[in-house]
């Protein structure tokens, strides 16, 4: 439907690329497939391109504002099982270093 807000559709499929992602975080993609799956999400929040996204920008300065950063993070903790902080999330996170929390989040868990 082409009258579909960004937002509503379907979360990145994750089920492709990783069947358990605490058993395959080892794998070397594993980094590059949770910023990818984050990326889009992120993209489909803010209604922006993924290719307009500043990876090193604030996400509360690139529209997440506090309703769209409590998805963010309920969508992360049903995704991956890591609970980011919402504090985190709304003031110091950035498509970059949201990334690296979480895939450290799951290298300590493996």
């Amino acid at each position: 439907m082409a009258s579909e807000v960004a937002y509503m559709h379907p979360a990145p499929a994750v089920e492709p690329l990783v069947k358990d992602t605490h058993a395959a975080f080892t794998e070397p993609f594993a980094h590059d497939a949770v910023r990818a799956i984050i990326s889009q999400k992120i993209s489909n929040l803010v209604l922006l391109p993924e290719t307009d996204l500043d990876a090193n920008q604030l996400l509360n300065e690139a529209g997440m504002g506090s309703m769209l950063t409590a998805e963010l993070r309920m969508f992360i903790h049903s995704t991956f099982e890591v609970d980011v902080p919402f504090d985190v999330l709304f003031k110091k996170a950035t498509l970059n270093n949201l990334t690296d929390m979480i895939a450290q989040d799951l290298q300590a868990s493996a």
